[in-house]
Protein backbone atom coordinates (compact mmCIF):
# COMPACT_ATOMS: atom_id res chain seq x y z
CA UNK A 1 0.00 0.00 0.00
CA UNK A 2 2.83 2.38 0.90
CA UNK A 3 4.53 1.65 -2.40
CA UNK A 4 1.35 2.60 -4.30
CA UNK A 5 0.99 5.83 -2.32
CA UNK A 6 4.64 6.73 -2.96
CA UNK A 7 4.13 6.01 -6.66
CA UNK A 8 0.98 8.13 -6.85
CA UNK A 9 2.64 10.92 -4.87
CA UNK A 10 5.59 10.81 -7.28
CA UNK A 11 3.30 11.07 -10.32
CA UNK A 12 1.36 13.92 -8.71
CA UNK A 13 4.51 15.88 -7.81
CA UNK A 14 5.88 15.35 -11.32
CA UNK A 15 2.65 16.72 -12.76
CA UNK A 16 2.80 19.78 -10.46
CA UNK A 17 6.42 20.37 -11.45
CA UNK A 18 5.57 20.21 -15.15
CA UNK A 19 2.72 22.71 -14.67
CA UNK A 20 4.91 25.18 -12.81
CA UNK A 21 7.62 24.99 -15.47
CA UNK A 22 5.21 25.55 -18.39
CA UNK A 23 5.55 28.91 -20.08
CA UNK A 24 2.66 31.31 -19.51
CA UNK A 25 1.76 31.18 -23.18
CA UNK A 26 0.36 27.70 -22.66
CA UNK A 27 -2.40 29.07 -20.46
CA UNK A 28 -5.22 30.61 -22.47
CA UNK A 29 -6.85 33.54 -20.72
CA UNK A 30 -9.04 35.98 -22.58
CA UNK A 31 -7.39 39.37 -22.42
CA UNK A 32 -9.27 42.54 -21.62
CA UNK A 33 -10.85 44.07 -24.67
CA UNK A 34 -8.84 46.94 -26.05
CA UNK A 35 -10.49 49.92 -27.62
CA UNK A 36 -13.74 51.71 -27.01
CA UNK A 37 -17.32 50.93 -27.84
CA UNK A 38 -18.87 53.14 -30.50
CA UNK A 39 -21.90 53.06 -32.74
CA UNK A 40 -21.63 53.72 -36.46
CA UNK A 41 -24.76 54.48 -38.47
CA UNK A 42 -24.22 53.76 -42.16
CA UNK A 43 -25.99 55.02 -45.25
CA UNK A 44 -27.99 51.78 -45.55
CA UNK A 45 -29.47 52.62 -42.10
CA UNK A 46 -27.62 49.87 -40.23
CA UNK A 47 -26.20 50.65 -36.78
CA UNK A 48 -22.93 48.81 -36.10
CA UNK A 49 -21.96 48.74 -32.43
CA UNK A 50 -18.26 47.90 -32.34
CA UNK A 51 -15.33 47.87 -29.96
CA UNK A 52 -11.93 48.66 -31.39
CA UNK A 53 -9.06 51.15 -31.29
CA UNK A 54 -9.88 52.82 -34.61
CA UNK A 55 -11.23 56.32 -34.94
CA UNK A 56 -14.14 56.88 -37.33
CA UNK A 57 -15.62 60.00 -38.87
CA UNK A 58 -18.63 60.83 -40.98
CA UNK A 59 -18.05 59.81 -44.63
CA UNK A 60 -15.49 57.15 -43.67
CA UNK A 61 -16.46 53.61 -44.63
CA UNK A 62 -17.16 50.58 -42.46
CA UNK A 63 -17.90 47.16 -43.96
CA UNK A 64 -17.86 48.92 -47.35
CA UNK A 65 -20.66 51.30 -46.33
CA UNK A 66 -20.48 55.06 -45.88
CA UNK A 67 -20.74 56.19 -42.25
CA UNK A 68 -23.35 58.91 -41.73
CA UNK A 69 -23.06 59.26 -37.93
CA UNK A 70 -20.59 58.21 -35.22
CA UNK A 71 -21.76 57.92 -31.61
CA UNK A 72 -19.62 57.23 -28.53
CA UNK A 73 -21.27 54.62 -26.29
CA UNK A 74 -18.47 53.12 -24.18
CA UNK A 75 -19.16 52.37 -20.50
CA UNK A 76 -15.58 53.33 -19.64
CA UNK A 77 -14.88 49.98 -17.99
CA UNK A 78 -12.33 48.77 -20.54
CA UNK A 79 -14.13 45.47 -21.04
CA UNK A 80 -16.26 46.14 -24.11
CA UNK A 81 -19.47 47.09 -22.30
CA UNK A 82 -21.88 49.59 -23.80
CA UNK A 83 -22.90 52.56 -21.70
CA UNK A 84 -26.12 52.51 -19.69
CA UNK A 85 -28.64 55.33 -20.13
CA UNK A 86 -30.86 56.71 -17.35
CA UNK A 87 -33.59 57.50 -19.86
CA UNK A 88 -34.09 56.30 -23.42
CA UNK A 89 -33.76 59.92 -24.56
CA UNK A 90 -30.16 59.90 -23.29
CA UNK A 91 -28.90 57.42 -25.91
CA UNK A 92 -26.81 59.60 -28.24
CA UNK A 93 -28.59 58.27 -31.36
CA UNK A 94 -32.12 58.65 -30.02
CA UNK A 95 -32.90 61.80 -32.03
CA UNK A 96 -31.86 59.87 -35.14
CA UNK A 97 -33.70 56.64 -34.19
CA UNK A 98 -36.04 56.74 -37.20
CA UNK A 99 -33.01 56.17 -39.42
CA UNK A 100 -31.99 52.93 -37.68
CA UNK A 101 -33.48 49.89 -39.42
CA UNK A 102 -30.95 47.23 -38.34
CA UNK A 103 -28.54 46.78 -35.44
CA UNK A 104 -25.40 44.65 -35.53
CA UNK A 105 -23.66 44.16 -32.18
CA UNK A 106 -20.09 43.34 -33.20
CA UNK A 107 -17.25 41.23 -31.86
CA UNK A 108 -15.61 42.36 -28.62
CA UNK A 109 -18.78 44.11 -27.38
CA UNK A 110 -19.54 42.25 -24.14
CA UNK A 111 -22.71 43.90 -22.85
CA UNK A 112 -25.66 45.73 -24.39
CA UNK A 113 -26.41 48.72 -22.20
CA UNK A 114 -29.53 49.71 -20.28
CA UNK A 115 -32.06 51.45 -22.57
CA UNK A 116 -29.54 51.41 -25.43
CA UNK A 117 -32.13 51.02 -28.20
CA UNK A 118 -35.29 51.66 -26.19
CA UNK A 119 -38.10 52.95 -28.46
CA UNK A 120 -36.02 52.69 -31.62
CA UNK A 121 -39.21 51.37 -33.13
CA UNK A 122 -38.06 50.98 -36.75
CA UNK A 123 -35.37 48.37 -36.01
CA UNK A 124 -36.46 45.24 -37.85
CA UNK A 125 -33.19 43.22 -37.82
CA UNK A 126 -30.92 42.47 -34.88
CA UNK A 127 -27.64 40.56 -34.93
CA UNK A 128 -25.79 39.91 -31.66
CA UNK A 129 -22.22 38.56 -31.71
CA UNK A 130 -20.95 35.70 -29.58
CA UNK A 131 -18.89 38.10 -27.45
CA UNK A 132 -22.01 39.48 -25.72
CA UNK A 133 -22.77 37.96 -22.30
CA UNK A 134 -25.64 40.13 -21.05
CA UNK A 135 -28.44 42.38 -22.27
CA UNK A 136 -29.36 45.37 -20.11
CA UNK A 137 -32.70 46.51 -18.74
CA UNK A 138 -35.04 47.77 -21.52
CA UNK A 139 -32.21 47.50 -24.07
CA UNK A 140 -34.66 46.86 -26.94
CA UNK A 141 -37.92 47.88 -25.25
CA UNK A 142 -40.44 49.19 -27.76
CA UNK A 143 -38.57 48.00 -30.86
CA UNK A 144 -41.93 47.36 -32.46
CA UNK A 145 -40.68 46.30 -35.90
CA UNK A 146 -38.35 43.59 -34.58
CA UNK A 147 -39.67 40.30 -35.95
CA UNK A 148 -37.14 37.57 -35.06
CA UNK A 149 -34.40 37.31 -32.44
CA UNK A 150 -31.70 34.72 -31.95
CA UNK A 151 -29.91 34.99 -28.63
CA UNK A 152 -26.33 33.63 -28.83
CA UNK A 153 -25.28 30.85 -26.45
CA UNK A 154 -22.78 33.20 -24.76
CA UNK A 155 -25.55 35.24 -23.14
CA UNK A 156 -26.23 34.25 -19.55
CA UNK A 157 -28.33 37.22 -18.38
CA UNK A 158 -31.28 39.09 -19.90
CA UNK A 159 -32.42 41.99 -17.71
CA UNK A 160 -35.89 43.39 -16.95
CA UNK A 161 -38.04 44.28 -19.95
CA UNK A 162 -35.08 43.83 -22.33
CA UNK A 163 -37.44 42.95 -25.20
CA UNK A 164 -40.67 44.28 -23.73
CA UNK A 165 -43.26 45.73 -26.13
CA UNK A 166 -41.56 44.25 -29.20
CA UNK A 167 -45.03 43.83 -30.65
CA UNK A 168 -44.03 42.37 -34.05
CA UNK A 169 -41.86 39.64 -32.55
CA UNK A 170 -42.75 36.36 -34.26
CA UNK A 171 -39.97 34.11 -33.01
CA UNK A 172 -37.20 34.13 -30.47
CA UNK A 173 -34.51 31.52 -29.99
CA UNK A 174 -33.18 31.40 -26.44
CA UNK A 175 -30.36 29.01 -25.53
CA UNK A 176 -30.25 27.08 -22.27
CA UNK A 177 -27.20 29.15 -21.30
CA UNK A 178 -29.45 32.04 -20.25
CA UNK A 179 -29.32 31.46 -16.50
CA UNK A 180 -30.99 34.62 -15.23
CA UNK A 181 -34.05 36.48 -16.49
CA UNK A 182 -35.23 39.85 -15.35
CA UNK A 183 -38.87 40.45 -14.63
CA UNK A 184 -41.03 40.66 -17.75
CA UNK A 185 -38.06 40.38 -20.13
CA UNK A 186 -40.49 39.76 -22.97
CA UNK A 187 -43.52 41.74 -21.77
CA UNK A 188 -46.30 42.03 -24.31
CA UNK A 189 -45.42 39.07 -26.51
CA UNK A 190 -48.42 37.32 -28.00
Amino acid sequence: MRKKLKGLLGVFLSFVLVLTLMPETCIQVKADTTGTVKALLTADRTMYVICDTNSYNTNDTYEGKTITNVYPCDAGTGNGAMADYNAYLDAPWYSNRDNILAVVIGDDVTRIGVKAFCWCDRISRLTISDSVTSIGDRAFYGCQALGNITIPATITFIDDLAFGRCDALQSITIPVTVLTWGGCSFLGLR
